[in-house]
């Protein structure tokens, strides 16, 4: 199992130690595989996701072919928007 700590991470900077270790107790970990989507644009998020390991790309559609707008890696957080509970804005996989 591989772990981070969550108070070395911007998106937790204002976040207090007992609440982050309340976070890091009720988070589990899933290991997805290559390609493997984790939601579709428009779909409403459903976890919040932080990575571990590997690199995860945000594509949005483009007619034929997906393109992509950012690739996100190790201590980045996405699904942030499930806080504002709103859909996601583009795909994840």
């Amino acid at each position: 199992m591989t772990s981070i700590d969550l108070s070395t991470l911007p998106f937790f900077a204002d976040v207090a130690e007992q609440q982050l270790w309340h976070l890091a107790k009720a988070a589990e970990e899933t290991v997805y595989e290559p390609g493997q989507l984790l939601f579709n644009v428009g779909e409403t998020r459903h976890s919040l996701w932080i990575i571990l390991e590997g690199n995860i790309a945000i594509e949005s559609a483009g007619g034929d072919a997906a393109i992509r707008i950012a690739t996100l890696g190790r201590g980045q957080v996405i699904g942030e928007g499930i806080l504002l509970e709103e859909p996601a804005h583009a795909t994840a996989g």
